[in-house]
């Protein structure tokens, strides 16, 4: 049974409505509001017949939840439709797609776009509750229909470039690695690579040329039914940006999806904050379909290796995560930022000329007076203590560089075995320090053991660190998946 609260009986009557003013557009007829615009595959006739259908009645929809991080889908009862919630500068992005004749300057007329490979939204509305929504053809059922009854569609994938580690790219990599794929040919000879390669290059000089980036390859693959040979249907050429084997054993099929997302200040902080993640996006999403045709050319090698990573099925995401930082290919792939804490430190000092005409003073430090800020075995002439609970602990940063990331390669090399361990962190640190604080406070000179009020304040501050995002408001790798251990 399909539920059918109030919110999809809402949506769904917006949908009738905006496909019903779509179709009397040339009569002049706009909905009140800006609850329909043109996008640029209605504009060039694409997927009319669907909006043809969408006017006729109201479809029944059921929520599917949030599939990406992006939005919230909805689907009819047959699951041929789909309605994703997007954002108002998407939104946006769409209608300036049609206004600013994007179609005739990167390609040059409709015809030649028919063949693009971005995914085909025909529709974009603003629905009553103000959440803007595009509507599509759910591509998989459409490449099923396409495919007849002698092809079957095997496996899809969400996949975006290194340095992001999407899961749709790791399963990929993985079947082509260790799956079926790997007793195929390399795709970059099968059938149609070149032509479909094209077709890319030319969709990405239209989102370079828009400013748009965090878009991914959705990917297809079809297989024939078993003890048949069949033909390729007409349906999944290089023109629909389709390839297939020499042997007719499976064809692969690419879209590029979310491709209206512009490459606003917060996604540019957000860059920065991951290390340039969509600097240079498009070249960065080319080089990936370069590599899933053939691993082994030059610049592939991140690829390769993390394929072999995720190749390793039996370690769980986290502990996979840190294979890959503890490979060369994290080196090749990021650079990264280093930020360590200062402790503070209570310097005992003697002498009037040092305490302003006192026997004895004390002064707080960044670092204890004669070594340099890193704890050695060289006694001090003059004890020094740890700072008051309470006092501010400032930050030493640098800036993201490939020293830093290969610094923390070596820290996480296999060798060291080096462990995600979660909340279990501090149960580690707090056993380390408690074998060694009494020999630690020998060799460094210090008056007192660290105390556990400060350990407390280190343990706390680690978990709000790994826990912190962009957004101050939210909290991400709450299970702590992200902290590392290095014996």
């Amino acid at each position: 049974m399909y539920s059918h609260g109030f919110l999809e009986e809402e949506i769904s009557q917006d949908l009738h409505k905006a496909a019903i003013s779509f179709q009397r557009w040339d009569q002049q007829f706009l909905f009140s509001g800006d609850i329909m615009d043109r996008t640029p595959f209605s504009k060039c006739g694409m997927r009319l017949s669907m909006i043809d259908e969408l006017s006729r009645a109201p479809v029944r929809l059921r929520s599917l939840g949030r599939l990406a991080k992006g939005g919230r889908f909805f689907t009819n009862q047959g699951g041929r439709l789909l309605l994703k919630a997007i954002s108002f500068e998407e939104y946006d992005e769409l209608k300036a797609f049609v206004r600013e004749k994007s179609v005739h300057k990167f390609y040059g007329n409709c015809d030649s776009f028919s063949r693009t490979l971005l995914l085909p939204a025909p529709l974009s509305f603003v629905g009553a509750n103000g959440i803007p929504f595009i509507v599509m053809e759910n591509e998989t059922a459409r490449l099923q229909d396409v495919a007849g009854p002698e092809w079957y569609v095997d496996a899809s994938y969400d996949l975006k470039p290194l340095p992001s580690l999407s899961k749709g790219l790791a399963t990929m990599l993985r079947d082509m690695l260790d799956g079926w794929l790997a007793r195929l040919p390399p795709l970059g000879v099968w059938s149609g690579w070149k032509q479909v390669h094209e077709l890319l290059v030319r969709d990405l000089d239209l989102l370079k040329g828009r400013q748009l980036v965090d878009f991914s390859l959705f990917v297809h693959l079809l297989r024939p039914v078993e003890s048949a040979s069949p033909q390729l249907p007409h349906g999944v050429s290089p023109a629909h940006g389709c390839i297939s084997d020499l042997h007719s054993a499976a064809v692969a099929c690419f879209r590029i999806l979310d491709f209206s997302t512009p490459y606003t200040t917060l996604r540019t902080l957000e860059s920065l904050w991951k290390k340039d993640k969509f600097d240079d996006y498009t070249g960065k999403f080319l080089r990936q379909f370069d590599c899933l045709g053939f691993m082994s050319q030059d610049g592939c090698q991140s690829y390769s290796r993390y394929a072999s990573l995720e190749s390793m099925s039996g370690l769980l995401r986290s502990s996979r995560k840190s294979a890959f930082i503890g490979s060369k290919a994290f080196v090749d792939t990021y650079e990264c930022k280093a930020e360590a804490p200062f402790l503070k430190y209570t310097h005992h000092m003697a002498g009037r000329r040092n305490c302003g005409g006192r026997r004895y003073c004390t002064k707080t430090l960044n670092r204890p007076r004669g070594i340099g800020g890193t704890a050695t075995s060289k006694m001090l002439s003059v004890k020094w203590d740890f700072a008051p609970d309470g006092w501010n602990v400032s930050f030493q940063q640098q800036g993201y560089s490939a020293t830093n990331a290969k610094n923390l390669k070596l820290l996480v090399s296999p060798d060291t075995g080096t462990q995600s361990v979660g909340g279990a962190y501090a149960e580690e640190v707090k056993y380390v320090q408690a074998k060694t604080k009494f020999v630690a406070a020998v060799e460094s000179g210090a008056r007192h053991v660290f105390p556990n009020q400060s350990l407390t304040r280190c343990l706390d501050a680690t978990s709000d660190f790994a826990t912190s995002s962009l957004n101050p408001f939210r909290k991400v790798h709450q299970d702590l998946d992200n902290v590392l251990w290095s014996p």
